[in-house]
């Protein structure tokens, strides 16, 4: 019970017996978690500031503020090229045209 056992996640810690499953289980930062959006398995420590800077299935916001309202990050560069409000050449910019405007 008040053996110290090395954590299985491989976090480096050495933990009692007693508290052994409730580190493994709910505090360990080695801990595998589910990714509410991809379903990947991922270690705690990065879910928050790794993972969701990576994660396909992210829901983001149109950066362009569209109707369509938030795309999932696999699907950006797509919409970017379809985005009413994406910022585009004016269609004599290769006579010289500087003009940006919406694509709408």
């Amino acid at each position: 019970e008040f053996e110290e056992m090395t954590c299985s996640n491989e976090c480096g810690e050495m933990i009692e017996r007693r508290y052994l499953t409730s580190h493994v289980e709910t505090e360990c930062p080695c801990r595998k978690v589910t990714c509410q959006y991809c379903y990947e398995r991922v270690d705690y420590r990065y879910i928050d500031y790794y993972h969701k800077e990576v994660c396909s299935k992210l829901p983001l916001t149109c950066p362009n503020k569209c109707e369509v309202g938030t795309v999932l990050r696999e699907d950006m560069e797509a919409h970017q090229n379809e985005c009413p409000l994406e910022m585009i050449q004016c269609e004599y910019h290769n006579v010289g045209c500087e003009v940006r405007m919406a694509r709408k």
